[in-house]
C-alpha cells in the first residue's frame, strides 16, 4: 500500500537543503581531460562522497521526523524506529564533515596539517587518513591562508556550539554509552575511580550534566597480582532526551552545513554558483 506523506513531513523535508546532484557527480575525468589537474580531480572524487553522506543524513532526518512508520504497533516501537533513523542521520552528517575534509586535503595538496597551539605558535603534523577531519582542516585553513568568504563560513560552522554538540553525540554513538530517550528506556551509568581516599559525605560526584547520580559505593578490590586497591563506583541514570527536539536540533545543524559544503566544493572545483546549471572555468 502506497502511503502519501503528510504535509508536515513534506514541509520539513523541503526545509533541508539538498546538496546539488550535479555537484556530487562531477567526474574526476573532466578535470584530468581539461586541465590535467590531479588535485582538482581528487577533490571531485570526494565531492561525490560528501554528496552521498549528506543525502543519507537528509533522508534520515526526514524519517526520524515523520510519524508514518508502517509495521509499528505501539508508541515504544515508533520511538525505536525514529531513534534508528536519527542515529543514521547523525552518523552520516558527521561522516560528510570528514569527507569534506578529504576534499580540502586533496585540493590544497596538503602534506602537513598546520595549526596554532594555545600560545599562538604555528605547528604542523604529517597528514594521514586517521587525522583528516573537518576540525583539522579548519585549523589548517585558519593557520596557513587568508580565508575566503566560504572558508570563513566553514570556520564559523566548526566553532559553533551546536556543531560541537552533534559531533559529541556522533562520537558517543560510536564509542560511548547508549543515549536515553523519553518513552523508551532507562539507561544506567557507572563511573569508576581507583586508588581513592575515604569518601567524605559532601564529596562531589562526577560532573556530567547528562547523568542523574543516584548513589555511590566504596570498597577495596583485589587486582590479579594480589594487591589491594580502594575503589569507588558512582551509579546513575542517563537523563532522557526528547526525540522530536533532538531531530530539530540536528536538522538546524544540517541546514547550516549544507550551504557551507556547497560553497567550499564549488570554490575548490571552480564550479559556477549554485542553481546556474553551468560550469565556470576550471581551476588550474
Amino acid at each position: 500500500m502506497r502511503i502519501r506523506p503528510r504535509k508536515r513531513d513534506v514541509k520539513f523535508f523541503e526545509s533541508l537543503p539538498a546538496f546539488d546532484w550535479r555537484l556530487g557527480h562531477v567526474s574526476p575525468l573532466e578535470y584530468l581531460g581539461e586541465a590535467h589537474n590531479l588535485a582538482t580531480a581528487g577533490a571531485a572524487h570526494w565531492a561525490y562522497h560528501v554528496h552521498d553522506a549528506l543525502s543519507t543524513a537528509r533522508f534520515g532526518l526526514f524519517m526520524a521526523h515523520s510519524n508514518q512508520h508502517p509495521g509499528t504497533h505501539d508508541r515504544a516501537s515508533r520511538i525505536f524506529i525514529k531513534i534508528c533513523w536519527f542515529n543514521l542521520a547523525v552518523l552520516s552528517l558527521q561522516s560528510s564533515w570528514d569527507k569534506l575534509a578529504h576534499l580540502i586535503r586533496y585540493r590544497l595538496l596538503v602534506k602537513e596539517w598546520k595549526y596554532l597551539d594555545r600560545q599562538g605558535t604555528l605547528k604542523s603534523k604529517k597528514v594521514s587518513d586517521e587525522n583528516t577531519n573537518l576540525w583539522t582542516a579548519a585549523r589548517h585553513i585558519d593557520a596557513s591562508t587568508q580565508p575566503t568568504p566560504t572558508e570563513r563560513q566553514l570556520l564559523a560552522f566548526v566553532g559553533d556550539r551546536e556543531t560541537r554538540i552533534v559531533r559529541r553525540v556522533a562520537n558517543n554513538l560510536k564509542h560511548g554509552e547508549t543515549l536515553a530517550w523519553k518513552g523508551f528506556e532507562v539507561v544506567p551509568v557507572i563511573e569508576m575511580e581507583y586508588d581513592v581516599q575515604p569518601m567524605e559525605p559532601t564529596e562531589a560526584r562526577p560532573k556530567r550534566p547528562d547523568v542523574g547520580w543516584l548513589f555511590s559505593v566504596q570498597a577495596h578490590d583485589t587486582r590479579p597480582d594480589g594487591t589491594e586497591v580502594a575503589t569507588r563506583m558512582h551509579y546513575g541514570q542517563k537523563r532522557q532526551l526528547d526525540i522530536h527536539q533532538a531531530v530539530r536540533r540536528v536538522a538546524a545543524v544540517y541546514r547550516r552545513f549544507a550551504p557551507v559544503a556547497d560553497g567550499i566544493t564549488r570554490d575548490y572545483l571552480g564550479l559556477a554558483p549554485a542553481n546556474s546549471g553551468l560550469f565556470a572555468p576550471h581551476a588550474t
